[in-house]
């Protein structure tokens, strides 16, 4: 996060701008040994408040706006894609 927000600084002269995005909890083909224990899948599940696992698709899409015009006032920007766990 440090690092995105330093590049944030040094490049946004040249109009590059420079966010991060830190995925939660997802559930793909790394995690699916684990999640498919049911007590560790109910572990790692509690802390989430919107009840559920990310998908890919949920981390691309913040990827996506990110490169997208609908972004181009954001720089040093750290998203959490992660369900509000870090709220929580």
């Amino acid at each position: 996060m440090a690092l995105t927000k330093s590049v944030a600084l040094d490049y946004a002269k040249n109009n590059i701008r420079a966010n991060c995005i830190c995925p939660g909890t997802s559930e793909t083909a790394l995690t699916k040994d684990v999640l498919e224990n049911e007590e560790l899948r109910k572990m790692f599940l509690a802390p989430i408040p919107l009840g559920r696992f990310g998908q890919p698709i949920d981390v691309a899409n913040a990827a996506l706006f990110f490169a997208s015009d609908l972004s181009s006032y954001i720089t040093g920007a750290v998203l959490p894609v992660d369900g509000g766990w870090t709220m929580a």
